[in-house]
């Protein structure tokens, strides 16, 4: 027999030869518990008879290609825990703060606007990325200052610029949205904002203004 799988083997239990056998019903056997790994076994040339459980003990390359497979698998687990978590729950530092004070020509009173952002269950555990949360309350604040605010598209995170660390963001972005005439228009906008201790969020200043190429005629806003 050519292949190792067709091979018979044979069993000796209590004193009496049983078989022949295959290998795949010899494991199945092994793994149901109907024989024990000390069951003399042997092949069909009776030459040699030795406990079952080394005759069909796992190939050493087998186990070392599985633990190497497992080490790989965990290693990327672990490096996408931590990606998850630096972009999810932790805040990057800011090189340039915001600054204390803002006193702008354009002043919009709009420190009633506010919004609650309560932490996650995870956030809570892990923490939060408080810059995601910032983009989270400024798209909130700035779709209430548009016309149409259920038509805002706005930029991704990624392409936005925050600022702050700790309990004063600036956030500085671009949105699209529809207009009262249902004109598409882009806006930039630039926003200040407070984050109380409660996770209570308000805005100190906002300055939405048309994206350059944009038509400065009235739209109908």
């Amino acid at each position: 027999m050519n292949n190792e799988n067709e091979t018979a083997f044979f069993l000796l239990i209590n004193e009496q030869e049983s078989g022949p056998y295959t290998r795949g019903q010899i494991q199945i056997m092994l793994a149901r518990g109907e024989i024990a790994q000390s069951t003399p076994c042997a092949d069909d040339t009776r030459a040699k008879w030795q406990p079952v459980g080394e005759l069909f003990k796992p190939s050493s390359r087998r186990f070392v290609i599985a633990a190497a497979v497992a080490a790989v698998l965990a290693v990327a687990v672990a490096a996408a825990a931590a990606w998850y978590w630096f972009e999810y729950h932790h805040t990057p530092k800011s090189t340039v703060p915001p600054p204390p004070n803002v006193s702008y020509k354009k002043w919009q009173k709009t420190s009633s606007l506010s919004v609650t952002l309560p932490p996650t269950t995870w956030e809570k555990r892990l923490g939060r990325n408080l810059h995601r949360v910032a983009y989270q309350a400024a798209t909130n604040f700035v779709a209430q200052d548009l016309s149409r605010p259920e038509t805002a598209k706005f930029a991704p995170f990624k392409s936005c610029e925050i600022q702050g660390v700790d309990w004063r963001f600036r956030v500085k972005g671009e949105v699209q949205a529809l207009t009262k005439s249902n004109n598409l228009r882009k806006y930039n906008f630039e926003i200040f904002m407070a984050r109380g201790s409660n996770e209570i969020w308000t805005v100190e200043y906002l300055d939405r203004s048309k994206a350059r190429g944009s038509s400065k005629t009235d739209d109908g806003e």
